[in-house]
């Protein structure tokens, strides 16, 4: 869907028939809140509704929506005592997906261990308890987020030499040709780059923002409600 079309949807879901109450919404405005409404639709994708305990992998539907966002990297860094830190996340890093860690070994040359996301509050009682702590007869440990850093722990019993990372990036923000920014700098026609059926979710949760903000009660419980039904 190009990006002009996405600035009329917004207008439209906010406008009475045969109406032209919200004609005069700024293209920044439509730009700002497609880009957050966006974002909000991509973290419960990805995070799933905790009451469904569904995630971003729950359904075929699921991992076709969000899949655009899933990028790989590797990651070099420095070994420690007990752990492995990788060098900074990438800018455009929204959460992780997985970590593989490739492990240095004598006999065996390059090993690929397992990796499990935990809390670093609990670390020392992982590193204590034996059917938690990082097991490198079984290839298996455990990684935690620090500093827009990945920790990967080793017990100092195994040297890591670099971490594949497959993680979901941020959304691109959408934006219209014409339509300046804040800083003064001119802009440029990007589309949206989630799938049409997608797209008028997002513009349906747009318009919602939008309308509370304008104080417009029933646009809002009508859009609020479609965008609701289509999550």
């Amino acid at each position: 869907m190009q990006a002009s079309l996405v600035l009329l949807k917004i207008k439209q879901r906010l406008n009475k028939i045969d109406s032209s109450d919200y004609d005069n919404i700024e293209c920044w405005q439509a730009r700002e809140v497609y880009n957050k409404a966006q974002l909000e639709w991509s973290r419960r994708r990805i995070e799933g509704i905790n009451q469904l305990q569904e995630g971003d992998e729950e359904t075929k539907d699921v991992i076709d929506d969000i899949q655009v966002l899933l990028k790989p990297l590797t990651l070099k860094g420095k070994n420690h005592p007990e752990y492995f830190e990788t060098e900074l996340l990438p800018k455009d890093f929204f959460t992780i997906k997985r970590v593989t860690p490739l492990v240095i070994s004598e006999n065996c040359g390059e090993l690929t261990f397992s990796s499990k996301l935990r809390e670093e509050e609990n670390v020392n009682d992982y590193l204590a308890d034996y059917a938690m702590q990082p097991a490198p007869e079984l290839q298996e440990t455990f990684h935690t987020l620090m500093g827009n850093r990945i920790r990967v722990y080793t017990n100092g019993e195994f040297k890591i030499d670099k971490i594949h990372l497959i993680y979901y990036r941020y959304p691109k923000d959408l934006d219209f040709v014409g339509c300046e920014h804040i800083d003064g700098s001119d802009s440029f026609e990007v589309d949206p780059e989630f799938k049409n059926d997608v797209v008028e979710l997002i513009i349906d949760e747009a318009a919602s923002i939008l309308a509370g903000d304008i104080e417009s009660a029933n646009q809002l419980q009508i859009t609020k409600a479609r965008s609701n039904t289509n999550t």
